[in-house]
């Protein structure tokens, strides 16, 4: 478990949990520490989701020596001057955005059970919000990455071609096979 006092000393409990909500993990929260967000800036980085951007093209834009990080915190911080919002107005505010206009960061969105250990399980899979719906309105559910990931990536269906299967669990089946026989490979190439 990550402390993330070790990410950025100034880390607390209420800003490590406003993070959270977003979704992201503590080495996604790091790589934002490390191109120049501060802890308490969880309002900026919402700004900065909700204008499309993602932490590659911030990372893009600094190895090519831009601003686009200044200009974004810049404006952001422009934007809430002018509105003369309290901070907990804008702390609501910034609440109301993530349940309303922002609900591909809210993954309980998709299924009340997605836990942040299953959001960096899809996520470690290769699958983003918008691909691990797909998979769970096909009648998935939230601890089944493993086995879309291998539908995917081995039988190579996606989430709409799994629903024209008869019978999910001849897949399944399959599946435990394929792990049974990759769990002996890896055991014979550890012994030997």
């Amino acid at each position: 478990m990550t402390d993330w006092k070790d990410i950025h000393p100034d880390f607390t409990d209420e800003l490590q949990a406003q993070w959270e909500q977003f979704g992201l993990n503590p080495e996604e929260v790091e790589e934002w520490i490390e191109v120049g967000l501060k802890p308490k800036e969880f309002d900026l980085f919402f700004h900065i989701q909700s204008e499309d951007y993602e932490i590659d093209d911030i990372k893009n834009d600094m190895e090519q020596g831009g601003w686009l990080l200044d200009e974004l915190r810049r404006e952001f911080y422009e934007n809430k001057k002018e509105s003369k919002e309290s901070e907990g107005e804008i702390e609501t505010r910034v609440a109301k955005r993530r349940r309303t206009s922002s609900p591909e960061r809210d993954w309980t969105n998709i299924d009340s059970n997605f836990t942040p250990e299953l959001i960096k399980k899809w996520k470690d899979y290769g699958f983003d919000w918008e691909e691990t719906k797909d998979w769970i309105d096909t009648g998935m559910k939230v601890d089944d990455a493993g086995f879309c990931a291998w539908l995917r990536d081995e039988v190579e269906v996606d989430s709409d071609r799994v629903l024209n299967y008869e019978n999910i669990e001849d897949l399944q089946e399959q599946y435990q096979e394929y792990l049974s026989v990759n769990h002996q490979i890896q055991t014979d190439h550890y012994f030997f």
